[in-house]
């Protein structure tokens, strides 16, 4: 699946990766972001949404509607590791 994060107040896709599932997107976005990411906690508190797709319908074939809300738990809890992102493709828009 191809996963995309959007910053909601922004309203803008952060980057885009290809991961196997949710968490594993989660995991990748907060490393690089250097954010700790999870599902859990409250809505209105979401910073960003997560937007999926099956990775084989084109970017641009498909319309950007992200409804899954993602919340940061802490700024400092994450750190990227430099051999992460191998096959994981990063966009900014």
């Amino acid at each position: 699946m191809r996963y995309s994060l959007h910053e909601i107040d922004n309203h803008r896709v952060v980057t885009t990766t290809v991961a196997a599932d949710r968490d594993e997107a989660l995991e990748w976005f907060s490393e690089k972001l250097r954010l700790m990411l999870t599902f859990e906690g409250d809505p209105i508190a979401a910073d960003y949404l997560l937007d999926e797709w099956p990775e084989s319908l084109p970017y641009m074939a498909r319309t950007s509607n992200p409804t899954i809300p993602v919340f940061v738990v802490s700024a400092v809890a994450a750190h990227p590791r430099a051999s992460r992102g191998a096959g994981c493709s990063e966009t900014g828009a």
